[in-house]
């Protein structure tokens, strides 16, 4: 067993992990460990350990770096693990990872069983004219949400964590004005379908559905089922900026208690709605911030989101079943 930790050594306290590892591991078991660059983000480390041999890599960091490692091992035979060292920490709290336990961690790295979950891309245009495709496993967004993470105040988050997302949020609601974009579906079923111009604070596609806090943003996501889940936050009329509200009463309450019902795409009334898509495409004319589970891609004039089902292996225990809230931090 080769296990490689691709590690971000700002975030990450090598000494316990590496204690914790050594109890986990047999005598045979082989540990090598990469530092991610700040150029890269750790997309060479990972690179790095796997040509060098690795059966699994694990990730320690926030959940850029969880993004950018699982990135390159996609599609291949070797494991992803993660160690949850972030702000966030959110594909963690939504495959039950023990955000403090180490041990529980080093196990399921060195002994844990193989899952498989879909990996979402992303293709940005951005306004300049320039472009990426880049993996997420979470959450993508565009608008609000997107501006929120583009104005966090570094030095903030690392003294204060998410507290510095409700600084920058409450910023960025000061400001708050709707985009316009048009969004074309083009799964298989709906190639023939015509575009659908919407006006809205923020849309979010996502793997996943629970985020800090225990806040369940999208009920019906599923990080295996080989969709991805769209929602929009869209602007009532009738209610102007006070819209905001009925969307946190609908996000926070509403859905925690399982009480959302199936809505139609686009609605002029409401002010959350949901879609399933295997693929989406979003034309924004005049840009809009975009986001890959908490990382800053600058604005886009066009965004093509797919979904490569089941195409990364993650090493769990069979133990880790319910998504771990921000608040609760179990001890073995």
């Amino acid at each position: 067993m080769r296990l490689a930790v691709v590690y971000h050594p700002g975030k990450t306290d090598t000494e316990i992990l590496s204690a914790a590892l050594e109890r986990a591991k047999d005598e045979e078991d082989v540990i090598s460990w990469y530092p991610t660059a700040a150029s890269d983000a750790g997309v060479g480390a990972t690179e790095q350990a796997v040509s060098e041999g690795a059966d699994v890599v694990l990730a320690s960091g926030g959940d850029g770096t969880i993004r950018v490692v699982a990135g390159v091992l996609a599609g291949t035979d070797v494991a992803l693990a993660i160690c949850p060292q972030g702000t966030g920490n959110i594909l963690a709290r939504n495959i039950g990872v023990p955000l403090t336990r180490f041990d529980s961690i080093a196990a399921a790295a060195l002994h844990g069983r193989e899952r498989h979950i879909d990996i979402g891309y992303a293709e940005i245009v951005r306004t300049d004219g320039s472009s990426v495709r880049e993996p997420f496993l979470v959450l993508a967004g565009i608008g609000l949400d997107a501006r929120m993470i583009a104005g966090t105040d570094p030095a903030l988050k690392k003294n204060f964590g998410w507290l510095a997302y409700v600084d920058s949020g409450m910023r960025s609601i000061r400001n708050l004005k709707p985009f316009r974009a048009r969004a074309v579906t083009l799964d298989a079923e709906q190639l023939a379908s015509r575009p659908t111009a919407l006006d809205a604070y923020t849309i979010m596609i996502g793997n996943c559905g629970v985020l800090q806090g225990g806040i369940l943003l999208i009920p019906d996501a599923t990080i295996d089922d080989g969709l991805l889940d769209v929602v929009a936050m869209q602007p009532e009329k009738r209610w102007g900026v006070f819209s905001i509200a009925r969307i946190a009463r609908r996000v926070a309450v509403e859905n925690k208690l399982g009480q959302r019902v199936a809505l139609p795409w686009v609605s002029n009334n409401r002010t959350v709605t949901y879609k399933q898509v295997r693929q989406l495409e979003l034309e924004i004319p005049e840009g809009e911030a975009v986001q890959l589970d908490g990382d800053d891609f600058g604005e886009a004039s066009q965004v093509r989101f797919t979904v490569a089902p089941a195409a990364l292996k993650i090493r769990v225990l069979g133990t880790w079943e319910q998504p771990v809230d921000i608040f609760t931090t179990p001890l073995d």
